[in-house]
């Protein structure tokens, strides 16, 4: 037969239901747990089974309702300051509304932070309505607080204070990019904890490196609060990186990378070639190399101005200069801040392609004897000095006495 489940609350029954028969016997199975699920007042109770031939067995306890919980420091109290990432012990308390300690509450709770992260985030099972146990939490500040919830019910601590933990790597950062070499420029170091927290208790002393062998660089020096500046020169060209590094823990270190360095203005300018020697006629192609004031050195053929001594002549077309007249000359590369660098062409005649004949007098007597100087010109009228012919004069007058044929000392000559 089945069983009949009575639930008195002071003595009056508030509830009853029946136990259904579990086994070919007409027994209750030993152990067989009911749940009765109500919401009844705060009071003493008594569950009683009585089966149909009136056996009867009871059971009694106390129904006290949780209403809030307590977050302590372990053992009761406020949480003191405490250190991100170091593990330290807290007491939860399941109270009712008068205070007192609801010591039938055993289910677990979650746990959560202000700010950051807490592990773990949740509790064990409460014993006796009370559960303590280490939490570790992440992110410094001064206004903390950790709180629990179980269904409605919750708790929070009062605010207390996480410092950051021991530094673990410094950030340098604020040089801008690109940078001129030369130029100072203020970087800042921050010393941080495993959590990401600016590590303000940080009392070592930071060493500035650079990747810039030339880089003039600021003394040791501490931080305050976590946080430094320095001041950096960087002069070599090119990608540098600064590093700041603790002078006494050598991993205690990091890095501002990528730094691009561009060169100062032009102090010198070199051209190339140096010297040259070319017939007239023939282009010669220049280059420029500039150099700033700390070494820096970089192709400025394109930036500076070209140009050739006067008399010259001749024509650019941008760094390639086409000679035409003979003669020693100055080329020169001006940068756009007035700096500049020269360099020699020798222009040599070219092979003769006229003859001038100069000199005769006008009017003369006939019969009278009169010199006439030939000189030998390349096209650009460049003396042919490299002329090597015999020349032939030869004259309208039928009559005239004209000189035999010879050559010329460097592409001149004079005839009678």
């Amino acid at each position: 037969p089945n069983s009949q489940i009575t639930i008195k609350f002071n003595g009056t029954a508030i509830k009853t239901t029946t136990a259904i028969i579990a086994n070919a016997y007409g027994e209750i199975p030993l152990g067989t747990t009911f749940v009765i699920q109500s919401s009844y007042q705060v009071g003493s109770y008594i569950i009683t089974a009585t089966d149909t031939s009136s056996n009867s067995a009871s059971a009694s306890f106390m129904l006290t309702p949780l209403d809030y919980f307590t977050v302590t420091a372990l053992g009761g109290g406020n949480i003191g300051t405490q250190t991100a990432g170091t593990a330290f012990n807290i007491t939860i308390t399941a109270e009712d509304s008068s205070g007192n300690t609801v010591t039938s509450y055993t289910q677990p709770s979650t746990l959560s932070v202000s700010a950051g992260t807490i592990s773990p985030t949740s509790t064990g099972a409460f014993t006796n309505g009370v559960w303590t146990g280490q939490v570790t939490l992440t992110q410094s500040g001064t206004s903390v607080s950790i709180s629990t919830t179980e269904g409605s019910m919750t708790g929070q601590s009062k605010i207390f204070a996480v410092n950051a933990g021991a530094a673990v790597r410094f950030v340098v950062s604020g040089f801008l990019s690109p940078a001129t070499a030369g130029v100072a420029q203020t970087v800042t170091v921050t010393a941080y904890d495993a959590y990401g927290n600016i590590a303000t208790g940080y009392t070592g002393k930071v060493a500035i490196t650079s990747s810039d062998s030339q880089a003039v660089l600021s003394a040791n020096a501490g931080l305050t609060n976590g946080v430094g500046t320095f001041t950096v020169t960087l002069e070599a060209a090119g990608s540098q990186s600064i590093t700041a590094t603790d002078t006494v823990t050598s991993t205690l270190d990091g890095s501002q990378n990528g730094i691009t360095v561009t060169h100062a203005s032009a102090v010198s300018i070199v051209v190339s070639p140096a010297t040259a020697s070319i017939t007239a006629g023939t282009p010669e192609t220049y280059k420029a190399m500039a150099t700033d004031a700390y070494g820096n050195t970089w192709a400025d053929t394109a930036s500076v101005t070209w140009s050739v001594s006067s008399g010259a002549k001749g024509n650019w077309a941008s760094n390639v200069y086409t000679s035409a007249t003979a003669g020693t000359w100055t080329i020169t590369a001006t940068d756009p801040d007035s700096v500049y660098g020269t360099a020699s062409l020798t222009v040599n005649p070219g092979s003769a392609t006229q003859f001038v004949v100069s000199g005769f007098p006008s009017p003369i007597d006939a019969g009278v004897a009169h010199t006439v100087t030939v000189t030998a010109q390349d096209m650009y009228g460049n003396v042919a000095t490299g002329y090597a012919g015999t020349v032939k004069i030869t004259s309208s007058d039928s009559k005239a006495v004209l000189p035999a044929n010879v050559g010329l000392t460097n592409g001149v000559g004079s005839f009678t």
